[in-house]
């Protein structure tokens, strides 16, 4: 009698599910083909915990450190509409065991997320069970049909090992039969349909061969959050707790419940990076890793005179899975879209697919160049995290609708793309998943701003995460080895050399050819370069790449993790080491003095600051407080700060820092970087205060390490009214700063605390011709800056003038110099004593007098456009007159 009632309370729960035709998710994979990637349809976690192989999909992980592995459904998702579906799929574990156990199961994972959700974060959801973590269907490891919740609130959080089975609460069934073999390959099939405000779902388990059903069970009044969100494949351990998880096959979805986006797919081409310079277009397409006998070229097409023209080809590098274009003799006058193309293997044969943008063209002689800048781009609050934007961050949908409005020409993002522990853990070794877990946070990283990328230049430079160190000492490239721990205080790189050149291939590989392509030791690529777009010239440097190790520098000090432990060592000794290293300061000499074109103002673009603008609560001695400290309230000053003396900052090696400053300040360089995670605004001293550049490190995306800015001292010559933290000050290492601005950690009121009560956002650059100013902005990143009621953190903007950013005070000035016959020449000031440049600037206004710092020498004024004129005046002194006689040029 039960089962007539059963079988007719299933007859009527299928009449009434919808009859709309199911599609097979997985039907246009191709044969014979075995590779990481799934295909566009799917995200995977990790990256490096599936394949598609023997014309299926599997699930390679199944370590108990490794739970709850999925695969989500990007292109199709459950609505908020009252609807019906239902999807059955064949699965079966990889490695069969006679070990019979609740704790491995495989099916799937439904309603991750919500309506109010970013797909991006809803497709994240593995290992760990948390709020809007969705609900489990499957059949577990003793061959019993389970139900369970992946939205326990007590359950631990991260991606830690040995989650217990009852971090997943069993959902009890209104009645459940029969039972599947254990270790049996199943086809998994489930139908939803609506019931009033609740969902009842029934689950049935059948032989794939036979199609003879061998259980079922049904669940009644299910809340309606576990039918609202992404879907996904899930394969919990392996029966044997080790080795390799579970193979799928045959996805099949239908019903009215779902939505189709085909705008959530991501790839075969899953961003551009692009740079104009020089009229040379580099072009670096990202793809994922492909099989060998995939397609192994992109093509690059360019819409030019209404017809797409193909521009380019080059071949996919293995390892960093980038495809390096190039077009040598462009010229773009106006605005020029692109499109890459990849023939993508598909079961049916080769599908040409589509990636699009636009090339900008370069503003020439406009009034404004508008450079954004970006840095360290933090996921998520790093601990006790659940499935939402309370504690996920990314990607960042409020900041980058803010930096789009601002419309920049340039992006410039400073380091720390990546952070390599994030959702999942570090993975070191061995090389090859190495690369994967590097890509995993890649992707993401291009998945959240890569609508910003695709329609302008970018720049981005790796810093110390993005080749996973926490601190980095290059040392010209060694191998970190030594007795020293952390191992990065041995300086030089933790990972392999191929690990380190695969980074730099994915994020610098489409900037202009570096200055001098030399590997370093290890055999380790180098790309500081210079950028010349917009009549703006950019310096590309790698701060950190020939950075002294300071425990191999000062044993006598006891760093560790580049705090000095010995408590007697003066940290204001100037220490003899590099900083840029050699061959980066003789290229800053070259690209200082060169003025090519129309190009009016030089920036540096680098990592970090030049400064140790940090301060610790009394008693702290290195930052591994930072994370504990307390944030002020509004309007508040910490009082009980000293100095830090951190040499991962670029305040050490003095002795370095200086002579990167006297170089890049000969050519009245604008300095731009980040890593901090601290805004700020400040003039460098060297010698004196105010006498070298002017830097914006603009404030991070997110971050979990929040420095502050609250010196013992104020700051003397401050402006009126201005904090205390800002004036002159001088560092930890005894290094000048003019202080004008910083965005300190503060109570903000706003939820999530974790992330803006520390500060995040970012910063636009504004660059005046007319003017010759240059405007630092820093953009809080909840507020977007059409907003009536738009603010800016306190203290800015902040705008200095091109010539303050050699602020050395003048000992005296040459005669004014007119010039006719040449608009805009370009003057470079040599003294005649050394023969040394002193300066080169290209002049806005005539007559000039160009200001010296020695009143008892002479000086070669030359003068042209440094191409087809020039001329120059020798035997020039200082005038002591008041209204001395003009020095008159004509070309």
């Amino acid at each position: 009698m039960l089962r007539s009632t059963i079988a007719i309370l299933i007859a009527g729960f299928l009449v009434s599910s919808c009859t709309s035709p199911s599609m097979n998710v997985t039907g246009s994979l191709p044969n014979d083909i075995e590779r990481v990637w799934i295909g566009s349809d799917f995200y995977a976690n990790r990256l490096m915990d599936w394949r598609y192989a023997n014309d299926r999909i599997e699930c390679i992980e199944g370590r108990n450190a490794k739970p709850m592995r999925t695969l989500h459904l990007l292109t199709h998702y459950l609505g908020e509409q009252v609807g019906e579906f239902r999807m059955s799929v064949r699965t079966g574990a990889l490695n069969p065991a006679d070990s019979i156990h609740a704790n491995t199961w495989s099916g799937f994972l439904i309603g991750a997320g919500g309506p109010d959700i970013d797909w991006r974060i809803s497709s994240l959801v593995h290992h760990w069970p948390g709020e809007d973590g969705g609900l489990i269907v499957g059949i577990d490891g003793r061959g019993e049909i389970i139900v369970r919740s992946n939205t326990s609130a007590e359950a631990p959080k991260g991606p830690r090992a040995g989650i217990s089975i009852e971090a997943w609460p069993l959902i009890e069934a209104e009645w459940s039969t029969g039972n599947v073999p254990a270790g049996s390959s199943i086809e998994l099939g489930i139908q939803v349909r609506p019931s009033g405000d609740t969902f009842d779902l029934l689950i049935t388990a059948s032989d794939p061969e036979t199609n003879e059903q061998l259980s079922e069970a049904r669940y009644t009044e299910l809340p309606n959050h576990y039918f609202v969100g992404n879907v996904a494949l899930v394969s919990h351990n392996s029966p044997l707790m080790e080795g390799e998880g579970y193979w799928f096959d045959d996805w099949m979805i239908g019903g009215s419940k779902f939505v189709h986006d085909e705008d959530r797919s991501f790839g075969p081409i899953l961003a551009s990076l692009y740079t104009v310079s020089e009229n040379t277009l580099k072009m670096t397409a990202h793809m994922p890793p492909l099989a060998e006998t995939d397609t192994r070229t992109v093509g690059l097409d360019l819409l030019l005179d209404g017809t797409w023209t193909p521009s380019a080809t080059a071949t996919i590098v293995p390892d960093s899975y980038t495809s390096i274009l190039r077009v040598d003799d462009f010229h773009a006058n106006t605005d020029i879209p692109y499109r890459l193309t990849y023939d993508l293997q598909t079961v049916s044969g080769t599908e040409t697919t589509y990636y699009t943008g636009t090339i900008r063209a370069p503003k020439i002689e406009d009034q404004e160049f508008v450079l954004a800048s970006l840095n360290c781009h933090y996921i998520s609050r790093g601990r006790d995290l659940v499935w939402n934007h309370s504690t996920i961050w990314y990607p960042h949908n409020e900041l980058t609708a803010s930096v789009a409005a601002h419309d920049p020409d340039l992006l410039f993002f400073a380091g720390d793309q990546i952070y390599e522990g994030g959702l999942a853990g570090i993975i070191r070794t061995p090389l090859n998943k190495a690369i994967l877990d590097y890509h995993y946070h890649w992707y993401r990283f291009i998945w959240s701003f890569r609508d910003l990328m695709r329609d302008r230049p970018t720049v981005t430079i790796p810093d110390d995460h993005d080749v996973y160190h926490g601190n980095i000492w290059g040392h010209g490239g060694k191998k970190a080895d030594g007795p020293w721990q952390p191992q990065s205080d041995n300086g030089g790189y933790i990972m392999d050399a191929d690990f380190v050149n695969m980074v730099h291939n994915t994020q610098v590989s489409h900037l202009p050819d570096p200055f001098d392509p030399t590997p370093i030791e290890q055999n380790i690529s180098v790309y500081y370069t210079d950028l010349t777009y917009g009549d703006l010239s950019f310096a590309i440097v790698a701060d950190r790449m020939w950075k002294s190790a300071p425990r191999l520098v000062l044993p006598e000090a006891q760093v560790r993790n580049g705090w000095p432990e010995n408590r007697d060592y003066n940290a204001t000794t100037v220490t003899e080491a590099h900083l840029l290293g050699p061959r980066q300061l003789k290229f800053l000499s070259q690209w200082s003095h060169e003025y090519p074109d129309n190009v009016w103002m030089k920036v540096m673009l680098s990592q970090t600051l030049f400064g140790n603008l940090a301060t610790l609560p009394s008693g702290s001695f290195d930052d591994r407080v930072v994370p504990r400290m307390r944030y002020a309230e509004p309007g508040e000053y910490i009082h009980d700060d000293h100095l830090g003396t951190d040499m991962d900052s670029n305040g050490w090696p003095q002795s370095g820092r200086n002579r990167a400053l006297r170089v890049i300040r000969k050519g009245f360089a604008f300095h731009v970087g980040g890593d901090q995670h601290l805004g700020s605004f400040v003039q460098y001293g060297i010698d004196d205060f105010g006498d070298g550049p002017n830097a914006f490190i603009s404030p991070a995306i997110a971050n979990t390490w929040p420095r502050r800015w609250f010196p013992p001292n104020p700051g003397a010559n401050r402006n009126p009214d201005a904090p205390p933290y800002t004036g002159e000050h001088f560092d930890g290492f005894g290094n000048r700063m003019t202080v004008h601005a910083v965005a300190n950690p503060v109570r903000s009121g706003r939820t999530p605390e974790a992330l803006y009560d520390r500060v995040p956002g970012y910063g636009i650059i504004r660059f005046n011709r007319e003017s010759r100013t240059i405007t630092a902005e820093a953009w809080p990143r909840w507020i977007h800056p059409s907003d009536e009621d738009a603010y800016q953190y306190p203290g800015w903007p902040v705008t200095v003038t091109q010539d303050s950013n050699y602020g050395r005070e003048a000992a005296g000035y040459l005669p004014p110099i007119d010039v006719k016959g040449l608009a805009e020449p370009v003057l470079t000031l040599v003294d005649e004593s050394t023969m040394d440049t002193v300066y080169t600037i290209r002049l806005a206004t005539l007559p000039f007098q160009a200001k010296v710092f020695d009143v008892s020498g002479s000086y070669t004024v030359i003068l042209g456009d440094q191409a087809t004129h020039e001329t120059s005046l020798t035997g020039v002194q200082a005038t002591t007159l008041e209204t001395p006689e003009t020095l008159l040029v004509t070309f």
